[in-house]
């Protein structure tokens, strides 16, 4: 089991009329195992956590091509992964990966800044437009629900060399 907090330094936009974002702080709650079956043949691996973000930092596309950078509030993040790994024989191995991630915000969130700098409240923000309005519940972006993969590899002498072969998906 771990707790870890962590932070990004809030920073200056590149367009100068869009105002500073602050700094944006992590706390990740993880509880994972590592496991071994029939001598070591067969891994087992995971973890499944819980990630409170305060303040994030969103990227968005913003005038002139410039990406433009606000705290979007706060945001939760769980998730569980796993790996398992299996030396089918001293030659083939077979393993597999995948994670399932529930990101969302925690709160309402504005993409239009008003006169101060700060977000626009809920209703002036759906009266300006409300497409930059996103409720609390919404997905973060490029965010995933689900990973995964599978890989087989089978190594083999060549020579005097070691060769292998291997797919992946």
């Amino acid at each position: 089991a771990t707790w870890s907090r962590g932070f990004r330094p809030g920073g200056v936009n590149r367009r100068g009329t869009f105002p500073p974002y602050d700094p944006d702080f992590l706390n990740n709650f993880e509880i994972g195992w590592k496991t071994s079956w029939m001598g070591d043949s067969i891994r087992f691996n995971g973890a499944a956590f819980v990630e409170d973000w305060k303040d994030f930092q969103f990227s968005f596309l913003g005038q002139n091509g410039l990406t433009n950078i606000t705290n979007a509030g706060d945001a939760r993040i769980e998730g569980i992964e796993m790996t398992l790994e299996w030396a089918v024989t001293s030659s083939l191995r077979i393993s597999a990966a995948a994670s399932f991630l529930d990101a969302q915000l925690a709160e309402n969130f504005c993409k239009q800044l008003g006169p101060d700098g700060d977000q626009l409240s809920e209703g002036a923000c759906i009266a300006d437009n409300p497409d930059n309005f996103a409720p609390e519940g919404t997905e973060l972006p490029v965010v995933p629900n689900f990973k995964g993969n599978v890989t087989a590899r089978y190594v083999f002498p060549m020579g005097e060399w070691q060769a292998h072969v291997q797919g992946a998906l």
